[in-house]
């Protein structure tokens, strides 16, 4: 692995995982055959709107430009069982995600007291023009006057993407820029891209005008659960807890440079 501090808490990680191009190809295909509708659709005022599971509301006739959202990778919500070398898959993009982690806090150990856990990483996909404007991984959608339907994202501490294939190559478009510091990234596969989910790393992904991008998505999370009491390390199987984060990070910190 190699790494570079882009700015602003902004890290890339590069050849964190081998990327076999076809059984990306393979495995996405049969996930967008398993796609369920992840939107909500209803009316306001006259305006037909529809809502994501994270709880944020486009106009209907925006909804085409939305990325793609995979979130049942291993086809339990259907009951179709994927191939055994895309279960193997997704457990490396697990192992890669942590790997990286702990490179990013050598640089920044403070992120490691913030990452107590991480949701199961989804895919997002992007294709024909869409995109997503810029904004930051821990905003809250709500509306004055209203409950917020979904508070989850008051847990995100740190971003981390994980690119499946290559800009420029596999799609055209599609890049990460970064507004507060205008760095604009071209992903390459088997790279992490590693950065604060506050408003710091305020981010946006440019429009895919060609082919077809896809990311290995989760966040370093902590806090414990608002609505019951939950015990931190608990067992719960939309979790994954890294207990041994700090120690690790620190190890690697002794064992190489990491001054910004």
């Amino acid at each position: 692995m190699e790494s570079v501090h882009l700015g602003m808490g902004i890290v890339a990680c590069e050849n964190v995982l081998d990327i076999d191009n076809d059984l990306v190809t393979e495995y996405t295909s049969w996930l967008k055959k398993n796609e369920e509708d992840s939107f909500t659709y209803y009316e306001e005022d006259g305006v037909k709107y529809a809502r994501n599971k994270t709880g944020f509301k486009f106009r209907l006739d925006d909804i085409n430009l939305a990325p793609q959202r995979f979130l049942d990778l291993k086809g339990e919500q259907i009951g179709r069982a994927p191939k055994p070398e895309w279960v193997e898959f997704i457990q490396k993009c697990e192992d890669a995600i942590y790997d990286a982690l702990v490179e990013y806090c050598a640089y920044f150990p403070d992120a490691a007291t913030t990452a107590w856990w991480r949701p199961k990483g989804h895919i997002a996909g992007y294709e024909d023009g869409q995109h997503i404007g810029a904004h930051c991984d821990d905003q809250i959608p709500w509306e004055w006057g209203s409950r917020p339907q979904n508070q989850v994202s008051m847990h995100n501490s740190t971003s981390v993407n994980l690119y499946l294939n290559e800009c420029g190559k596999d799609y055209e478009g599609g890049q990460m820029h970064f507004p507060n510091i205008n760095v604009e990234y071209s992903p390459k596969p088997g790279t992490v891209l590693i950065y604060p989910s506050n408003y710091i790393g305020r981010h946006e992904v440019y429009p895919v005008t060609s082919g077809a991008r896809y990311a290995f998505l989760t966040m370093a999370c902590y806090g414990v659960d608002f609505e019951r009491d939950e015990v931190i390390g608990q067992e719960n199987p939309y979790r994954i807890w890294m207990p041994d984060l700090i120690e690790d990070s620190k190890a690697r910190m002794m064992s190489g440079n990491y001054k910004l």
